[in-house]
């Protein structure tokens, strides 16, 4: 994704690649997700498979910490890891502080084009001139943010933003999963406890009791007789109809006095009472009446077990389960659907009535058949069947496309992940579903545009192709002549002849040097431009190259001034495409320069590059122009082209030749001062 990077692939349109590639990066995210399990995986996975694909060349994603004070770093793509799973001297920022703290704090993405001018940025391993930092938040809580840093001023754009917000969304959500997903394991775990507790309360219970013959306490025992809470002498020598349970109701404890009454056992008799310390204690009874030898009705001994945390997690459980469905039913895009292993359908939520049209009394008990077309019916409930069998199932956890039915008889395309649970001995399935139809019909407009540009860049080469014959040839002949004639008969050409060949041959080899440019362009952009390299002294490439542009700079009214050469300095290059780039950046310099003034060229070696820098004193490069300047067709002043002349390509491809040898172009320049023009290479023994 960076900008700079003008590089195409096989089908010729970078713009379409570049956004089916982010496309499909984006939609594995959304796909392997579902399969990530914890927090710390997934945000490696985000740092090194998604973020670090789509081009982000240095990230970091940061965590909250569970008080909510400070930002620690997690996992990181680029300069942080160099080594998987692993961060280099990891950070701890406050909230509220530096870059990412305040994105954190403010809950609001932040693109800063120049470090070096901002007093927020906490400078890491390496220091950066860009920063983009977006918050990963889902409903109203911060999760942390996603941070990532380049070496080079202006590089992000609100494209780059807007990728990475969609990243940090989807991340967000799946982060939030996660934090329920525990949650709702430890209520199923609460569930399963209580099933186990009331299997023990048939063996062993907390206090025992017993009634006489009158239903009067006559023994009252606790294993807690310590706890103040649980106060046995207070039954002793009471009736039961006397210890009414504080939040019972009259009809409730009644029916219960008269089971009593009637002898009968009986079993988790559910009651509460207030305790010492003021809070209301739940309590399970269970008793059975006993009789004597002789068959006499002798009293009651049973059991009370203290069930006040199952029935706090029972309320918990029950308030969950009501904030699921709230939260389901509040999404207006996925669908959340739940199927018994019969494949009927037994939760709906709200999404999915709007979707498929179907309300949740119309839906519930029916065949999730009944939202597919009939050709796909047979196939599915035979998955299904396999799936019952079997857990090793290639549609369990993973995402596949498929096709709904509404109730109207509408098809249109989802996307499906599918999942398991079971309760008991019964298995469940819970689906999730989004209807991808607009993304499909955006995807099809895409192939068909790209289609459309392989077609208009196939007859832009073939237009290119016959005018490399039916130009070049007749360009080249009559330069050729032209310079014969000049040459034969310079002695009987009048003066003002003369200076009308010159500028004949001129105005061909301009013509001829447009068309080289074009077919040059062409080439690099269709990937066909390949550049064989040798080993080549730099310092003898140059000179020949200011020396073959001497009488250039002379019909410019310039000097080229070439400083003091170093003995040698070699370099892999292509021989006579360096001397096309450099001989390109001395045209520019003259061309811009004021008349008189020098342009001075040096060669030296920095470390283990050579450089070579053209410099003239010209009016400069303003710096919003910076980023366009290896542009195609791109000059900082339209009127220039009008002055100098030129195609606006000579840059763009001087770039793409310097690259294709291995080499970087760059420049320095202030606007009424001048401009510095610079290729480097690596330096060869």
């Amino acid at each position: 994704m960076d900008k700079k990077d003008k590089s195409t692939t096989a089908d010729g349109n970078p713009l379409v690649d570049q956004a089916r590639s982010r496309l499909q990066i984006i939609n594995n995210l959304a796909v392997e997700i579902i399969g990530i399990a914890n927090q710390t995986d997934l945000a490696w996975y985000v740092a090194r498979e998604v973020v670090g694909r789509l081009g982000f060349v240095d990230c970091v994603i940061y965590y909250l910490d569970p008080g909510g004070n400070s930002l620690y770093q997690v996992a990181a793509f680029g300069t942080k890891n160099p080594r998987i799973d692993e961060i280099i001297n990891p950070l701890q920022i406050p909230l509220g502080q530096g870059i990412t703290g305040t994105v954190a704090e403010t809950r609001t993405p932040l693109m800063v084009n120049d470090l070096s001018q901002n007093k927020l940025y906490i400078a890491d391993i390496d220091a950066a001139l860009s920063e983009l930092c977006v918050p990963l938040v889902a409903g109203e809580k911060v999760y942390g943010v996603i941070d990532c840093e380049h070496p080079d001023r202006n590089h992000f754009t609100m494209e780059h933003r807007e990728v990475l917000t969609t990243v940090a969304s989807l991340t967000s959500a799946k982060l939030r999963f996660i934090e329920q997903n525990e949650h709702f394991k430890l209520m199923n775990e609460l569930r399963f406890g209580e099933d186990r507790f009331r299997d023990f309360v048939e063996i062993a219970s907390d206090w025992y009791w017993e009634l006489d013959e009158d239903l009067r306490y006559t023994y009252y025992s606790s294993k807690k007789e310590k706890d103040k809470n649980y106060a046995s002498d207070f039954f002793l020598g009471k009736r039961r109809s006397e210890v009414k349970p504080d939040t019972l109701d009259s009809a409730q404890w009644q029916s219960h006095l008269d089971e009593l009454n009637a002898r009968r056992p009986f079993r988790n008799f559910i009651q509460s009472r207030t305790g010492r310390d003021g809070k209301l204690i739940w309590q399970s009874v269970s008793g059975k009446p006993w009789f004597d030898d002789r068959g006499l009705f002798r009293g009651y001994r049973g059991t009370v077990s203290d069930i006040t945390d199952h029935m706090d997690a029972e309320a918990q459980l029950r308030q969950s389960e009501a904030r699921f469905r709230s939260m389901s039913n509040s999404s207006s895009v996925a669908m959340n659907i739940a199927i018994d292993q019969k494949g009927n359908i037994i939760y709906w939520n709200r999404a999915a009535e709007l979707t498929f049209g179907y309300q949740e009394r119309e839906i519930l008990g029916q065949p999730v058949t009944g939202l597919m077309p009939e050709r796909f019916r047979k196939a599915h409930n035979q998955g299904r069947q396999r799936a019952l069998q079997t857990d090793d199932h290639k549609i369990i956890g993973t995402t596949v496309e498929l096709v709904g039915l509404k109730k109207n008889g509408d098809e249109f395309e989802i996307e499906l992940s599918l999942g398991t649970w079971y309760q008991g001995s019964e298995k469940f399935f819970s689906a999730v579903l989004h209807d991808i139809s607009a993304r499909k019909r955006v995807e099809r407009q895409l192939i068909d545009s790209q289609q459309k540009a392989e077609a208009a860049n196939q007859a832009k080469s073939e237009f290119l192709a016959a005018m490399s014959h039916e130009l070049r040839t007749p360009l080249t002949s009559s330069i050729g002549s032209l310079g014969l004639i000049s040459n034969l008969m310079a002695d009987d050409i009048p003066d003002q002849g003369k200076e009308l060949l010159e500028i004949a041959i001129r105005n061909n080899e301009a013509l001829l040097r447009l068309v080289n440019e074009l077919l040059d362009y062409e080439k690099i952009q269709s990937g066909h431009f390949e550049i064989e390299t040798q080993r080549c002294d730099i310092c003898d490439l140059t000179r020949t190259t200011v020396v073959d542009n001497q009488g250039f700079a002379s019909a410019n009214s310039v000097k080229l001034m070439l400083s003091e050469l170093p003995a040698s300095l070699f370099a892999q290059v292509h021989k006579h495409r360096f001397e096309q780039v450099l001989a390109n950046l001395l045209s520019n310099a003259c061309k811009f320069s004021e008349p008189g003034r020098d342009v001075e060229i040096r060669v030296e070696q920095l470390g283990s590059r050579v450089r070579v820098e053209v410099k003239d004193y010209g009016a400069g490069i303003p710096e919003q122009f910076r980023p366009n300047i290896f542009e195609p067709f791109s000059q900082a002043d339209a009127s220039s082209t009008r002055l100098h002349g030129g195609t606006g390509l000579g840059l763009s491809i001087s770039k793409a030749l310097t690259e294709g040898m291995g080499g970087t172009l760059d420049f320095k320049s202030q606007v009424d001062v001048g401009s510095r023009f610079f290729i480097e290479f690596p330096v060869v023994e």
